[in-house]
C-alpha cells in the first residue's frame, strides 16, 4: 500500500522532540513530519511582541512550500496548530490536496464562535499552566482549580508547593520565578488568541476528526465548538489525558496512532473509534532533520 505521511502543525510550548513517541508508535508505512511555526521569522517576531499584525493565513503561507508535492499526506495540528493546519487544507495552489485534517484538541475559538479568547478565566489559564509544568517533566500535575480562583501570587504559592511534593518543581523554586514562567505562557495564550479570534477558514474539509483528551482545554465542551460548524463532517475521538500528554501518555498515543494507521488504510485499523488504546511498540526512531521529518 502507499505510504501515507502525517504532516503535524506544532505552535511551540513544547519541544518538538515530544513527537518521538508519536513517531515510535506509527507503522512504517506512516510516516511523520513536522511543521515547526516557532522557525517561522514572522511567529518568533510575534511571539517577542515585534509584530502585532500576524495573521494565521500569513502563517499558513509560510509552511505551504514544506507540505509533499507528490503522495498520500494527512495534515493535522495541536492546539493554535489546528487552525493552522485548516488554513494550510485550504491554500491556493496546492500541487496535492490533503487526505483528511485531524485536530488535535484545537478549539473553534474565531470571533463569535465556539469559546473565544475573551470567555477564558484565570483559573483555567493557571490550570494549563500547571498542565504544561507536569508535561515539561512527564507527569500528570493534578492542581486543584478551587485553590486557583484568588489572587496570583497565592494561586502560584499553591502551584509551587504542590509542584515540590509530586516532584514537578525542584525544592528551590521560587513564587517570583513562577510569575515570570506563568506571564510569558499567559502571554502566548492572548496572542494566539488574538489570532484565532481574527481567523475564520473560507470553507471546512468535508472530513474533519477532532482528537479530544479527558483533560481537554475546554472539557466541558464535547466538539470544542466544532460541531455547529462542521455538522455530519465532524468524527470526534477520545483519548486519556489531557492538552499536554496528548503527546505524550501512552495510552493517548496508542489513540493517536490508531487514528493515523486508519487512515493509511491498514486493515487492522479500519474502525478507529472502535478500537481500544494499546501501548505503543517500541522501535527505533531519530531526531528530526532540519525539515522536522522523522526517519
Amino acid at each position: 500500500m502507499e505510504q501515507l505521511t502525517v504532516c503535524v502543525v506544532h505552535p511551540g510550548t513544547l519541544p518538538v522532540t515530544v513527537y518521538r513517541a508519536l513517531a515510535s508508535a506509527l507503522s512504517p508505512r506512516v510516516g511523520l513530519t513536522i511543521l515547526e511555526m516557532r522557525l517561522l521569522p514572522e511567529y518568533r517576531k510575534a511571539m517577542t511582541g515585534e509584530r502585532h499584525d500576524v495573521t494565521v493565513d500569513q502563517l499558513a503561507d509560510s509552511l505551504a512550500a514544506q507540505l509533499p508535492r507528490q503522495g498520500r499526506y494527512v495534515l493535522a495540528g495541536w492546539s493554535f496548530g489546528g487552525l493552522v493546519a485548516l488554513a494550510l487544507a485550504d491554500r491556493p495552489g496546492l500541487t496535492v490536496l490533503p487526505d483528511q485534517v485531524v485536530l488535535l484538541d484545537t478549539v473553534a475559538s474565531w470571533r463569535d464562535t465556539g469559546p473565544a479568547e475573551r470567555a477564558v478565566q484565570p483559573h483555567q489559564v493557571l490550570t494549563w499552566f500547571g498542565m504544561l509544568l507536569g508535561a515539561r517533566v512527564g507527569r500528570t500535575f493534578p492542581v486543584d482549580p478551587v485553590r486557583l480562583s484568588g489572587a496570583l501570587d497565592d494561586a502560584l504559592g499553591h502551584i509551587r508547593a504542590l509542584g515540590i511534593e509530586w516532584g514537578v518543581l525542584a525544592p528551590d523554586t521560587t513564587v517570583p520565578w513562577l510569575r515570570e514562567l506563568f506571564a510569558g505562557f499567559a502571554d502566548g495564550i492572548r496572542r494566539n488568541g488574538r489570532m484565532a479570534e481574527a481567523f475564520q477558514p473560507r470553507r471546512l474539509p468535508s472530513r474533519l476528526i477532532l482528537v479530544k483528551p479527558e483533560g481537554s482545554l475546554f472539557p466541558d465542551d464535547s466538539a470544542l465548538g466544532w460541531r455547529s460548524l462542521a455538522g455530519p463532517a465532524l468524527r470526534v475521538i477520545s483519548c486519556p489525558g489531557d492538552h499536554y500528554s496528548l503527546l505524550t501518555d501512552p495510552a493517548a498515543l496508542a489513540r493517536l496512532a490508531t487514528v493515523f494507521r486508519s487512515l493509511a488504510g491498514d486493515p487492522g485499523h479500519a474502525a478507529f473509534g472502535a478500537v481500544e488504546p494499546r501501548r505503543p511498540q517500541a522501535r527505533a526512531f531519530s531526531l528530526p532533520d532540519r525539515e522536522g521529518r522523522f526517519s
